[in-house]
């Protein structure tokens, strides 16, 4: 205990100074506009064992405990992609249903906010647990969900696949559209299929937030029926060194001073290397 005390010690005191990798941590964290912390870390030869290691040492055992349950409910084959919605209270209360049902990735293409994360009563928090990026090119992230072997499925109330019959084993983007416009005509052209939430009443829509909160836990509910394996020991393990990370930088998905928090890290495993 004495010597976990002492290594405790030098590691706060280096968080204190500056880092030599602030400056490129952050340009990277910028040009990749995310909250995502591991891959820029990763980009400087940090591995997923020096995060669980030096900044494990920095969490309480109960911190430490909770993020493993809940990244035992994590999936990483279903992402949310939010198209150009422009009401940032929509996108916030996205977050948190993605958060909830245990969808990790998060993206937002063709919007001109970036402040979607300031409305926390919204979100409650959960844009500093689940990773978020934005694009500003639709095309760019099509390309993203292709090279990860995502298929591309849209929401379309005029789609020909009803919701509950999508099979959610297969490794998947849903994209839900502006509240106006809906999908973009990118994301429309190279969907995979197109798929409608089956409507009852005489309205024949639901807002934007509540109907990906139903997709999303569609998608949840089925993998849990189908009994789909769970993350491998690699990704598991990266997915806690992320959000450890997050935990530690308070996963501020805009502003410096996360990740250069995040960079006083590297420089406390480099430190306790010496």
């Amino acid at each position: 205990d004495r010597d976990r005390f002492a290594s405790q010690i030098v590691m706060y005191q280096s968080l204190v100074r500056a880092s030599s990798l602030a400056g490129p941590l952050v340009r990277h964290a910028r040009s990749l506009q995310t909250n995502c912390w591991l891959p820029s870390m990763q980009a400087h030869g940090v591995t997923v064992d020096h995060v669980l290691t030096v900044v494990g040492a920095l969490l309480t055992d109960e911190r430490k405990e909770k993020i493993a349950r809940v990244a035992d409910h994590r999936t990483m084959d279903v992402a949310c992609v939010l198209d150009g919605l422009y009401n940032v209270g929509n996108v916030a209360a996205v977050m948190r249903s993605a958060d909830a049902y245990g969808i990790q990735q998060m993206h937002v293409v063709n919007t001109s906010s970036t402040k979607y994360n300031k409305n926390t009563r919204s979100s409650a928090g959960a844009h500093k647990w689940i990773d978020i990026t934005i694009w500003p090119r639709p095309e760019d992230l099509i390309a993203r969900l292709r090279a990860e072997g995502k298929r591309i499925c849209v929401a379309d109330c005029a789609g020909t696949v009803p919701l509950h019959e999508i099979d959610f084993s297969i490794p998947t983007a849903v994209v839900v559209g502006n509240e106006l416009t809906g999908i973009c005509p990118q994301m429309r052209e190279q969907a995979d299929l197109r798929f409608a939430i089956p409507m009852r009443g005489f309205v024949q829509s639901l807002n934007v937030s509540v109907a990906a909160a139903v997709v999303m836990h569609t998608a949840i509910t089925a993998r849990e029926r189908q009994g789909v394996a769970p993350p491998s020991p690699a990704q598991r393990a990266a997915l806690i060194a992320e959000l450890y990370l997050k935990s530690t930088c308070e996963g501020a998905p805009e502003g410096d001073a996360g990740k250069i928090q995040a960079a006083r890290i590297l420089n406390t495993y480099a430190e306790m290397q010496r």
